[in-house]
């Protein structure tokens, strides 16, 4: 691996439940170094945000965890988000594929989905002390169970190399994550340039009302903003959701 830090240390599993409840359990058990990195080839129990299922299939979804001690303050949370969600589209784009970003943690080829993000944050003194990113990526699937999923093989009709995606996705997560520590407005700008939708009319359900608006960025508190009849509303994840009926 040719990184300085991230995937120099790996750990292959045949078969896990979740490679983030691995990694998690194993860090605070023992020492491990920064970028250690976590592969389930068969993951049975993958989680998403708020309690989602991220359903994988065996030896054609890439399903990974690292571990991270980003020693940022906690009001810098999402940022770190971003800086995560970059990375993946970095790596697509060597493949010339155009990703978009789907706030909140979702990574969109056109409309559909190809793969999601699960940081669990540890806190101490309202610094963020340690992080388990966990990226889950739907790569040679031949088909999806969710009409609004996609892999890489279904849009690119081409089988992928895992290794070497995995290698490109360990150098650009280092990359971002680096430049995190040194160009936050870098990562700030070029995340609300990957947003998905982004400067379009946009339907969103919020409880039983229909919200349109166009998405304009996300805030540094991880808040959708959108342009309503010409007035700036932030809404937090919870709030409303994509309409895509």
């Amino acid at each position: 691996m040719d990184t300085l830090f991230i995937g120099q240390n790996i750990i292959k599993l045949k078969s896990v439940d979740s490679t983030n409840n691995f990694l998690t359990n194993l860090s605070n058990k023992s020492s491990l170094v920064e970028g250690t990195l976590v592969v389930g080839y068969n993951q049975l129990d993958g989680r998403g945000q708020h309690g989602n299922k991220w359903q994988s299939e065996a030896g054609k979804s890439l399903t990974i965890s690292v571990l991270l001690f980003p020693k940022i303050d906690l009001d810098r949370q999402f940022l770190f988000n971003k800086c995560i969600s970059l990375s993946i589209c970095e790596t697509l784009k060597h493949f010339d594929i155009s990703p978009r970003i789907k706030w909140p943690n979702d990574i969109f080829i056109d409309d559909k989905k190809v793969a999601g993000i699960l940081i669990e944050n540890s806190i101490q003194q309202q610094i963020i002390s340690k992080s388990i990113v966990g990226i889950g990526m739907n790569v040679n699937n031949d088909s999806l169970d969710f009409t609004f999923a996609t892999s890489l093989k279904i849009h690119k009709s081409m089988h992928f190399d895992m290794d070497h995606l995995l290698v490109l996705l360990c150098k650009e997560l280092e990359r971002h994550y680096l430049l995190l520590k040194s160009d936050t407005k870098s990562i700030i700008e070029r995340y609300d340039n990957h947003l998905y939708r982004v400067n379009l009319p946009t339907t969103f359900l919020a409880n039983d009302s229909v919200v349109k608006g166009v998405i304009k960025k996300v805030d540094d508190l991880g808040r959708l903003v959108l342009e309503i009849e010409g007035e700036i509303h932030s809404f937090s994840w919870g709030e409303l959701r994509f309409d895509f009926s």
